[in-house]
């Protein structure tokens, strides 16, 4: 039997004069600075010969760098130094290395101030990754110079390769016996020696990385795996007892910060791709499974949300999420009465023309979680099926490469009464299994979906689901998902710009794809569809806001620098809504300000829109209308109207400052009908606290904004949920409106009386179930009635609305 050679990633085991480095084999080139800023380790030791290059390494802070241990043993730690700045084996500026400090097979190492900061390039200093055991199949990279095959000399050029985690199992032990996890480089590459202190990289090139662990040691027999041991970042079990914690030192000692809890993601940028029962054909809402498919990866999302191993810190109010929806369906099609109906699902299509349309969607929208059903029209039409597999294979290859490492959900093609086209279907979804797992082995991130679909799941057409098959189908995808989720297989999406997300594919646009009008959310909700289509940086707030006193709420959004636009809303035309124009705006937010702190609405009574610049201490900083200005340098340019403070106190104006927890939200609306929107806390169990606002003061030529003493207006509710505060029946006074767990809404019409507010009447319930994501639901007045209108604004800010229809006496009454 053939021993397995394992080896140092850095050099032999022996201490003797360092054999010649190594690199990744069948590595693509890089920037040095394409992820994170990388680094040479240097021996310099005349005893054994001239300078050598030894080790790959990462520069994390000003003067430290990150690499392995095992790559001193050649000399004192003075023999060494480090070049940095370019990607080119020998060349940069080299740094001297005055201490360092190691642990397992970990190396924190100092340069010398007197050579100055380390450079970073168009790389910022890397994230530590969070203190938990990586999950299997968790994807990242790697990256160094070295050879790059069995009998060449180190490479003149940094490459890089991905990896794939495939053992975290304790019990793996690193170069210095400490512990370790396994990674297989993907896609025909393999770590060698020269690599030793390679980053695990885990991000994308627009969003600062985290490194997981550095390479301690790999295994260069080329014929056994590419598996490479890999000492983490993170801390073993009962590290405290053995003073061998890592995490803490790398923060300590090496200056590293993790990734603030407001740039942690847990959204979903997902793709159903496929042909017609991916359309939703045969539907009854035409939306097939996808709406199954976007409530189920909502749900996720939420639980994500609150995993508090990974998320010990509270969110800031500035953090605040109730309007961040955290699910996108992408896609150059859209089809079907869901909110966010965009797929990639093309009628009569083989997978060749699946393949052909995905070229162009999966590169454009990068979805991080593919569905993909394909091969069905290929049965129907018994188009050359002894290749249909290998087309199939050819297809996921394509969406893994192209969505960079999304996790593809594979399932088979549906069964068909007609024997003939079954036998054939089953034939064909028999290999399906085998193509997914070999694909897996090969580094591709995919799942094999079973469906569980039957004969009686199909519709009278012989060939699309039920709605029943169809809700099933939604199902099996939705558990895959989270069985890949607890696996940490789902990347985070990658980052995009508004230049980005365009119309480059095209877009199709069926309507509901069904012959029904009605609405989910019931009769009395007329539903418009899509009114606003484009999107915009997930990093995004949106807003509706009445800016030019025609009561149509203007589509806002807010970036995360505070920085906001706006388009115009003329309001629906026909059948059809009438495009969004962009407005003017000369905004300025403060140095540092955070997009998450901004709110609207009419705090002095004009009629117009202001901005309100929130803290969790009660401040609340105004600019006003500002009416002399010309046009599109009037909307919160008057930062002086309330010169003396807008800020709320425990007694109103005066008084010791709150503390408002994270959960609570804070929000603007007129609960009195005076005609200026009050101040309101909302809490996490639904209880509402109002600062009534009582205008403009002026005490000794200071002119404030006087608040009334602080009144609980409601009390909690048992399952809270999502609270809004909107006037629904044009009284001018906002009611109180609970979301449902899947949608649907609730409300307590405002009768206080005027200038007091908080007395409500329940009136159960005003719109049914729509299967939408509690958190994206806002109301606003779309069409100038008056009334509160429904809307669901997805995470890019794609805006379906439901236009309110409820008759006056429907607020007269009690709805179960």
């Amino acid at each position: 039997m053939m021993a397995l050679a394992v080896v140092v990633a850095g050099g032999s085991l022996q201490v003797a004069a360092p054999r010649p480095a190594k690199a990744i084999e069948n590595g693509e080139p890089v920037r040095w600075d394409t992820w994170a800023p990388a680094a040479q380790i240097w021996l310099d030791n005349p005893e054994l010969g001239p300078r050598r290059y030894l080790c790959s390494s990462t520069v994390i802070a000003e003067r430290w760098i990150l690499t392995a241990k095992h790559c001193f043993k050649y000399g004192e730690v003075r023999q060494h130094f480090v070049m940095v700045g370019s990607g080119k084996r020998g060349q940069g500026k080299p740094y001297g290395i005055v201490a360092a400090n190691f642990r397992h097979d970990l190396a924190i190492i100092e340069t010398d101030p007197q050579d100055g900061p380390l450079p970073t390039g168009n790389a910022g200093y890397p994230f530590l990754g969070p203190n938990k055991r990586v999950k299997m199949r968790h994807t990242g990279g790697v990256q160094g110079w070295g050879r790059t095959c069995e009998t060449c000399g180190p490479s003149p050029e940094i490459t890089a390769a991905g990896t794939l985690v495939n053992d975290n199992e304790e019990g793996l032990r690193d170069a210095a016996g400490g512990p370790a996890y396994k990674v297989r480089v993907t896609y025909g590459a393999r770590i060698h020696e020269g690599d030793s202190g390679s980053p695990v990289l885990h991000g994308d090139s627009h969003d600062r990385v985290e490194i997981n662990g550095v390479v301690s040691r790999s295994i260069t027999d080329s014929r056994k795996p590419a598996d490479a041991y890999i000492s983490p970042t993170y801390d073993e079990p009962g590290c405290a007892t053995k003073n061998s914690c890592v995490h803490d030192w790398l923060r300590a000692t090496g200056h590293m910060k993790e990734k603030p809890r407001d740039e942690l993601r847990f959204a979903y940028r997902a793709m159903a791709l496929g042909s017609s029962s991916t359309y939703g054909e045969g539907s009854s809402d035409g939306n097939g499974y996808r709406d199954i498919l976007d409530q189920g990866l909502q749900k996720i999302a939420e639980r994500n949300g609150q995993d508090t191993d990974d998320l010990t810190a509270k969110a800031k109010i500035t953090n605040d999420k109730d309007d961040t929806p955290q699910v996108d369906m992408v896609g150059s099609v859209r089809v079907g009465r869901m909110a966010d109906r965009d797929n990639e699902g093309w009628r009569g299509f083989l997978i060749d023309g699946i393949a052909g349309k995905a070229s162009c969607s999966v590169k454009l929208y990068k979805p991080n979680v593919v569905t993909l059903l394909a091969g069905g029209n290929d049965v129907i039409q018994n188009f050359e099926m002894g290749g249909a597999i290998g087309r199939l294979e050819s297809l996921i290859k394509q969406v893994s490469r192209d969505a960079g490492d999304a996790i593809v959900l594979v399932a088979p093609v549906q069964p068909f009464p007609d024997p003939a086209r079954n036998a054939r279907g089953k034939a064909f979804s028999a290999q399906i299994p085998g193509l997914v797992d070999r694909l897996v082995d090969s580094g591709v991130n995919a799942m094999y979906v079973d469906t569980g679909m039957e004969l009686s799941d199909i519709g009278p057409d012989g060939i699309h689901p039920t709605d029943h098959g169809y809700d099933k189908t939604g199902a099996a995808f939705v558990k895959a998902a989270t069985e890949a989720n607890e696996q940490g297989w789902i990347p985070n999406p990658v980052y995009q710009d508004s230049g980005e997300v365009s119309d480059a594919c095209g877009m199709k646009d069926d309507g509901t794809g069904t012959d029904d009008n009605s609405s989910k959310l019931g009769p009395n909700w007329e539903d418009r569809a899509v009114i606003q289509a484009q999107q915009y940086p997930s990093t995004n707030r949106f807003w509706m806001v009445d800016i030019n006193k025609d009561g149509k709420a203007e589509f806002v959004t807010v970036d995360k620098d505070q920085n906001f636009r706006f388009w115009w809303n003329s309001g629906p035309s026909g059948k059809a809504w009438t495009p969004f124009v962009e407005g003017k705006n000369s905004y300025k937010p403060s140095p540092g300000a955070v997009g998450n702190q901004l709110r609207f609405g009419d705090v002095d009574g004009d009629g117009f829109p202001d901005c309100m610049v929130v803290n969790s201490q009660g401040g609340v900083f105004v600019s006003t209308w500002k009416g002399d200005e010309p046009s599109g340098s009037r909307m919160c340019m008057d930062d002086q109207k309330f010169a003396g403070g807008a800020s709320v106190y425990s007694e109103g104006s005066a008084g010791t400052s709150p503390t408002i927890d994270p959960s609570t939200k804070i929000r603007f609306a007129d609960v009195t009908g005076g005609g200026r929107e009050d101040y309101l806390l909302i809490q996490a169990d639904g209880t509402t606290t109002a600062w009534f606002n009582q205008g403009l003061q002026v005490d000794r030529t200071r002119p404030h904004l006087k608040w009334d003493h602080p009144k609980k207006i409601s009390g909690a509710l048992a399952n809270p949920r999502e609270i809004r505060y909107a006037d629904i029946n044009g009284d001018k006074r906002a009611d109180r409106i609970l979301i449902t767990p899947k949608g649907g809404a609730r409300a307590w019409i405002n009768e206080g009386a005027k200038g007091a507010g908080g007395t409500y009447r329940d009136i159960g319930k005003i719109a049914g179930d729509g299967d939408l994501p509690p958190k994206d639901i806002q109301l606003a007045d779309l069409d100038g009635d008056g009334k509160a209108d429904f809307l669901r604004i997805g995470w890019t800010g794609v805006a379906h609305a439901w236009l309110n229809k409820l008759p006056a006496d429907y607020f007269d009454t009690f709805h179960p």
